[in-house]
């Protein structure tokens, strides 16, 4: 067996079970959180379409 010797977290591949499932599912997580932040900033108006709200407001 790999023994690590500096702080670093664990990889997945040397968890197991329960310890394993739970890194997968934050990871899964954190992926959604990323493409979720991804997806509203190209669905936000870029800088001329807010000019022209500004402008017709």
């Amino acid at each position: 067996m790999y023994v690590r010797l500096d702080n670093s977290p664990p990889r997945l591949s040397d968890m197991y079970g329960e310890a394993r499932l739970d890194a997968l599912y934050r990871r899964a997580a954190a992926d959604r959180a990323r493409f979720q932040a991804r997806l509203e900033l190209q669905e936000r108006p870029g800088l001329f379409a807010r000019m022209v709200e500004r402008l017709r407001a």
